[in-house]
């Protein structure tokens, strides 16, 4: 989105976009983010095409069991997932 913003309107973002990483493009992502529960608490998963909301799990927010269900999701298409910052 940054890149847009600068593409388009040849100005700065105000507001820098959150660091976004692809479980497709870093495999080894499913480990570290599902491994170790202290990652839960800095990360948010989402499903790339999830709507307003839908298919987004904030890890320091939900428990450790619904957290770990949404590995499998991943590992089954990890294409469909992305991991950022909390």
């Amino acid at each position: 989105a940054d890149q847009l913003i600068r593409f388009y309107l040849q100005q700065e973002p105000i507001l820098k976009s959150i660091p976004t990483l692809s479980f497709a493009q870093r495999p080894h992502l499913v480990d570290q983010v599902f491994a170790r529960p202290e990652s839960q608490e800095r990360v948010v998963v989402k499903r790339v095409d999830g709507r307003g909301g839908d298919a987004v799990w904030v890890g320091p927010k939900i428990p450790r069991s619904d957290f770990l269900a949404v590995r499998a999701k991943v590992v089954d298409a990890p294409h469909c997932y992305i991991v950022q910052q909390y």
